[in-house]
């Protein structure tokens, strides 16, 4: 271990190993008005499961185009999940 690394050791663990997770957002949550009316009632009508947020986030920027940008999708991706998983 370098003197550095040990001099920010001697004060306590960084922050990524504290082991607290961040319960607060960065961002407000961009899909939060059409959650409930638009992406959930297209995963409840997807019975079989295989329904992906690709599809989802296209038929989204058909519906509602210039909302949203390319960099949303993993967004998209972390909420199905979430969904899925609860």
């Amino acid at each position: 271990m370098s003197v550095r690394s040990a001099r920010t050791w001697e004060a306590g663990p960084p922050p990524s190993r504290s082991g607290r997770r961040r319960d607060w957002r960065k961002r407000p949550d961009p899909f939060v008005d059409v959650r409930e009316t638009e992406v959930v009632q297209l995963l409840e009508a997807n019975r079989q499961g295989v329904l992906e947020a690709t599809t989802v986030f296209a038929a989204l920027g058909e519906r509602y185009p210039g909302r949203s940008h390319a960099g949303q999708l993993r967004t998209l991706q972390r909420r199905l999940r979430d969904w899925r998983a609860g």
